[in-house]
């Protein structure tokens, strides 16, 4: 059974684009793995900048992994039932994504946290389609009347 696509200390160095589709039993992207000898190992994909999920109704993160992707640009995410947070490791949680420019996160009804802060997002552009639980990050939100975030609720 695939519940998580890349593990340990897998480097995925020049995978640029990675899209996931009707993955039923996927509960995370990128996570991590305890060695033999205690240590815990972490994929890492350093030059990704697109990644679309879709269909995958158990995914819980995406990133378990503190190893974030520096160079990611879009994210699109949608109809994962059980998605709970984008980016998931504790240590994500004061990281900062530089070069996210896009983000559309849609029909996600248990998604609380992105997990990560995007400071640079300018404008950010977000669509956000159903996701009820979603707090935003201070430090992501528009800042003025021409920089929104688009929420539509149940279609």
């Amino acid at each position: 059974m695939l519940e998580t696509v890349f593990s340990s200390n897998q480097l995925l160095e020049n995978l640029e684009t990675l899209q996931i589709k009707f993955c039923g039993i996927l509960k995370t992207v990128f996570g991590q793995s305890k060695e033999p000898e205690g240590s815990v190992q972490f994929a890492s994909a350093s030059k990704l900048k697109h990644l679309s999920i879709c269909h995958c109704p158990v995914l819980e993160t995406v990133f378990s992994s503190p190893l974030l992707p520096k160079e990611l640009e879009t994210v699109k995410i949608e109809f994962c039932d059980k998605l709970q947070s984008v980016f998931g490791s504790e240590e994500s949680a004061t990281s900062e994504l530089l070069k996210v420019s896009k983000m559309y996160l849609s029909e996600l009804p248990e998604l609380r946290t992105i997990g990560v802060k995007l400071p640079n997002c300018v404008p950010p552009v977000w669509e956000v389609i159903n996701c009820p639980k979603l707090l935003m990050p201070e430090n992501s939100k528009p800042t003025n009347a021409s920089e929104e975030i688009t929420e539509v609720g149940d279609h």
